[in-house]
């Protein structure tokens, strides 16, 4: 028997179409059209298809993809949070999120690892991703649902992202509001200021400062490649570290230390937090 996820329908749906339960949940609506005719639909243990009106409180089965890994990495895992639906895992610094199709090593091929390890042979996928060079906070999906879900969260900007950085040099400003539209300069071979880039928005508060450096709590309303980053050289502080932006070091300044948003199932916020290890 090929495993499911299972979610009850109240009242509140009765006479209505199955669709408009999965809509609410954030579902998109390609994806519930995918599994209707994929036949992966099934109340109170029937067959049936989206448009299915829902005639009393019923549990929903939706039917999930199998799969499994040739071999297992042996690299643990920083969980920070953990649901039915979602795992939020600490990232460490110089480890990308996917695979690069050179590298095999990722945060995602850890992630599954650890699943499969457990036996859990649903593939486990990240909702978003941050720079290679970046650490912190990640979210992954552990179903279909919950990732077409927050994938829609993220797009309408109903995740709080909050960022930790070093910068070289002393900022004057105790919080400002960058605002500097950004597209990628393939003379410099990075993210710099266009007229023609897309809107980009960058909140900074600062921690502390000193003669060489400014520690910074940022956080970000949109979320361009390299935002922040492009962002601080454009106000003359580049990320400590920043081997495209600034100056190479140990490693870049730059940590994603907290998630918010609300749950899949019953919308409750989640907060998810991690220090910066500098």
């Amino acid at each position: 028997m090929k495993p499911y996820i299972q979610l009850e329908i109240d009242e509140t749906f009765v006479g209505k179409p199955l669709r408009e339960f999965l809509l609410s949940l954030g579902v998109g609506k390609k994806v519930i059209y995918e599994k209707s005719v994929e036949k992966k639909l099934r109340i109170d243990d029937i067959l049936v298809y989206s448009e299915y009106r829902i005639s009393k409180p019923s549990l929903l089965k939706i039917e999930l993809d199998t799969y499994q890994m040739s071999y297992l990495s042996d690299d643990t895992i920083t969980i920070a949070y953990e649901d039915d639906d979602f795992i939020i895992v600490d990232k460490p610094t110089n480890l990308l999120v996917h695979s690069d199709g050179v590298n095999t090593d990722s945060l995602s091929y850890r992630v599954n690892s650890y699943f499969q390890r457990k036996g859990y042979f649903i593939e486990v996928l990240p909702a978003h991703r941050i720079d290679k060079e970046t650490s912190g906070l990640v979210i992954f999906s552990k179903h279909f649902l919950s990732l077409s879900y927050v994938s829609s969260l993220f797009e309408f900007n109903k995740v709080k992202k909050v960022y930790e950085c070093i910068v070289e040099g002393q900022i004057k400003k105790r919080q400002d509001t960058i605002e500097i539209p950004l597209d990628f300069n393939k003379e410099l071979q990075r993210m710099s200021y266009s007229k023609r880039g897309k809107e980009a928005y960058t909140e900074y508060k600062l921690m502390e400062t000193g003669l060489e450096m400014s520690r910074l709590e940022v956080m970000i309303k949109t979320g361009r490649t390299h935002q922040i980053r492009a962002h601080m050289l454009a106000i003359g502080h580049p990320v400590m570290g920043d081997i495209i932006y600034g100056k190479p070091s140990n490693r870049l300044y730059l940590h994603c230390k907290e998630l918010t948003f609300d749950s899949f199932r019953n919308h409750l916020r989640i907060e998810s937090k991690s220090a910066a290890p500098f």
